[in-house]
């Protein structure tokens, strides 16, 4: 019977910190499909999105002496690949629509009730990956990873007032495309 050497997270970025292949190999393994789908739910395009997930660990290899060890890993690591991201969408310029949302029809009443029990989170995700790329990232930002309203229209440069009418917005169209996908 052999013995195995478990190995902690600290041991990972500990080897990390000294640039050991073997621990940046570990460290991507365990979270390179993880910081994937948060660069996914951002630019809505796989190859796009693995891109910016290397261009992340790559980042995160260069500042992982920033981690100050005050809060989770995870968390620290996930806001490198969220801001990985909306440098990527401004610097394709990828906002510019912001109003196109408009363009969408069949808003549901606000008292109609929606059971999202009948879906999976994948079904969730795809309805929010339908989302026109302004709105699909600001209720990703706010919904999904926290940030408040006004900390979104200073990221995006945009006016706090039009972060929360694209953000209004793309609830209402989520909230029509649920409730078309439920009644299939």
């Amino acid at each position: 019977m052999g013995f195995y050497k478990t190995v902690t997270l600290n041991d990972v970025l500990a080897g990390c910190k000294v640039c050991n292949p073997k621990s940046q190999r570990h460290l991507y393994d365990l979270y390179a499909g993880r910081m994937t789908a948060v660069c996914m739910r951002y630019c809505n395009d796989y190859e796009t999105a693995r891109d910016l997930m290397h261009e992340g660990f790559i980042r995160l290899f260069n500042h992982l002496d920033d981690f100050q060890d005050k809060g989770p890993f995870e968390a620290w690591m996930r806001r490198i690949f969220v801001n990985v991201s909306l440098e990527y969408i401004r610097r394709n310029d990828l906002l510019r629509e912001a109003v196109d949302i408009d363009t969408f029809s069949n808003v549901l009443p606000n008292n109609e009730n929606v059971s999202f029990s009948e879906l999976s989170a994948e079904d969730i995700m795809n309805v929010i990956s339908k989302l026109p790329d302004c709105a699909r990232v600001i209720f990703n930002m706010h919904g999904i990873e926290g940030y408040g309203l006004a900390e979104i229209a200073q990221i995006l440069n945009m006016s706090e007032t039009a972060v929360r009418s694209q953000h209004a917005r793309a609830k209402k169209k989520l909230r029509a495309m649920i409730c078309e996908l439920i009644n299939k």
